[in-house]
């Protein structure tokens, strides 16, 4: 993501020395320890609503909001009595029953993500009213435990009534607690690695909530404008706050979204749009229905949901990719001259990093003030910010942050120092001696109002900040200076070639460039990496 620079920043202070990061990835599984002798049963206690809902036409089951009649009684909590000294014989021991934890273990972003299992697919199935400001449909996890002997699960999950959950098609218990939605299986799942299936039914209006790792925007999610036209902007939490999720960039899936829309609006998603039919509205009214689906995995905050009266133009990059590009009407001329570089761009970008890694690309443009997003594979522009250097900028993202993503928000500086140090190559490829003019002129500006903590321990508010954009600029080229050109470029394919369709963390990164190079680079992080 690239926003414009703001005039000041408040620095929070932050322990460095006390923080520890362990990262743990969603396909870990957790040793399971037995325990002789008191054995906890852990079961869940929460809200119990079941319900049969009509699976046929998504729109109209998902109109039915209210709490189905018919409930699932909740299991009351059991506690294994250790047996006395003189009990014959010992009783065999009994696996006992676990509940994925609701944080995945980064310690940046502490309330995101969730462990016990690893999302495959979602399927998006949402009418959204941008007139009316609601949203109603359903949203389908499919996953597989990580786990053994798994009872419980969470999601990340803020806002909206819920109709109904269901597991495998049979009405499940739930609850909402802190941000999550936890549901309970009908049935233990013992065995790591089997497959389940999870649908929440819901509508209304998003919350409008501050998020705490933000300070470019009021709120993240879902955004309803009073033009007639919504987007969503997620970086770093905002997916909770239109679908449930395991909202983490560790957990990857692939996507399909349908979005149906008042007659006359134009629905866009990622990847690409394999299908457009009418429909109707839930409120009975004429609808249209996008079908978008991306089967490279993708990471939550990259989910992209935008509509307006768009025009639609389709163009073909020099190497064989096919572009789309939404524009509205009224900036017509502006937006085409901005992406008219893409295809260039695209082309000299493949040439370095190695070839473009999603089937097709698409722009378009949106009213937002001063924030353009890299979605996976249709980068969102905004309407203040269509220039060739915002173009570029989210389409190396392409490469770093949505082809390999970063393991920990932590690790923010790696993708956006990368994209803002690649997008200066190309504002300097037909004269590299202007490089060396805008090096130095984001070192004044990281003087001027750049903070003193870790690059890559940021205060929890400060994972986007002006810091990961340009103290991360200055590192990649000290890097770029340090390696030389030729090991430069060929480390960042290795990490590519090697991470794809990934999330990776630091350590891959400089170990793809160590081997490149044939130099440790060890020093080399410590020096801008662990001191300001």
């Amino acid at each position: 993501m690239w926003t414009k620079p703001i005039s000041c920043y408040i620095v929070m202070p932050l322990k460095y020395a006390e923080i520890e990061v362990r990262m743990q990835a969603p396909r870990r599984a957790v040793q399971v320890r037995l325990v002789l002798g008191i054995i906890v049963i852990s079961l869940f206690s929460g809200c119990s609503m079941a319900g049969a809902v009509d699976q046929g036409d998504p729109v109209a089951a998902s109109s039915a909001l209210s709490p189905p009649t018919a409930t699932v009684p909740a299991a009351t909590p059991t506690l294994a009595v250790e047996p006395s000294p003189t009990a014959a014989p010992e009783p065999t021991p009994t696996i006992p029953l676990f509940s994925g934890q609701p944080s995945i273990g980064d310690p940046f972003t502490p309330d995101l993500g969730n462990t016990g299992y690893d999302v495959q697919h979602y399927e998006l199935d949402l009418a959204l009213d941008p007139a009316a400001r609601h949203v109603e449909g359903s949203t389908t996890i499919q996953a597989v435990t990580t786990e053994e002997s798994l009872r419980q699960v969470s999601f990340d999950f803020i806002g909206y009534e819920i109709g109904a959950v269901t597991v495998d098609g049979t009405p499940a218990n739930y609850r909402r607690e802190d941000g999550k939605l936890w549901l309970e299986f009908p049935q233990p799942l013992m065995t790591a690695g089997s497959p389940f299936t999870v649908t929440v039914y819901y509508g209304g209006t998003p919350e409008e909530v501050d998020s705490p790792y933000i300070h470019y925007a009021d709120y993240l999610g879902l955004v309803f404008l009073p033009n007639n036209t919504f987007y969503t902007i997620s970086e770093p939490d905002g997916a909770r706050y239109w679908f449930p999720a395991n909202d983490h960039p560790l957990d990857k899936a692939t996507f399909r979204t349908r979005y149906t829309v008042p007659r006359g609006i134009a629905a866009i998603g990622n990847g690409q749009l394999v299908d457009s039919e009418l429909s109707t509205m839930p409120d009975g009214s004429d609808g249209t229905t996008f079908i978008w689906e991306l089967d490279a995995p993708m990471a939550t905050y990259l989910v992209l949901a935008a509509g307006g009266h768009y025009t639609r133009v389709t163009d073909e990059a020099p190497n064989g990719v096919p572009l789309v590009f939404y524009y509205f009407p009224e900036m017509e001329e502006e937006y085409l001259d901005a992406v008219d570089v893409t295809g260039e761009a695209m082309v000299w970008l493949s040439e370095r990093l190695g070839p473009y890694p999603f089937a097709s690309y698409g722009q378009a443009t949106y009213y937002a003030m001063g924030i353009s997003m890299e979605m996976q594979a249709m980068t969102l522009l905004s309407y203040q910010m269509l220039d060739e250097t915002t173009v570029v900028h989210e389409l190396v993202h392409c490469w770093f942050g949505n082809w390999v993503g970063i393991d920990s928000w932590g690790d923010t500086w790696r993708k956006e120092g990368l994209a803002t140090y690649l997008e200066l190559l190309w504002r300097t490829r037909n004269n590299p001696a202007e490089l060396d003019t805008l090096i130095a002129e984001i070192e004044e500006e990281v003087a001027e109002k750049g903070n003193s903590y870790p690059l890559d321990l940021p205060p929890q508010h400060r994972i986007m900040s002006f810091d990961s954009y340009s103290r991360g600029a200055l590192l990649m080229s000290a890097l770029h200076q340090e390696v030389g050109d030729e090991a430069f470029f060929a480390g960042l394919r290795l990490y590519i070639e090697n991470h794809g369709g990934e999330s990776s963390d630091h350590e891959a990164f400089q170990a793809a460039l160590e081997s490149a190079s044939g130099k440790s680079l060890q020093d080399f992080f410590a020096r801008w990496l662990a001191h300001p």
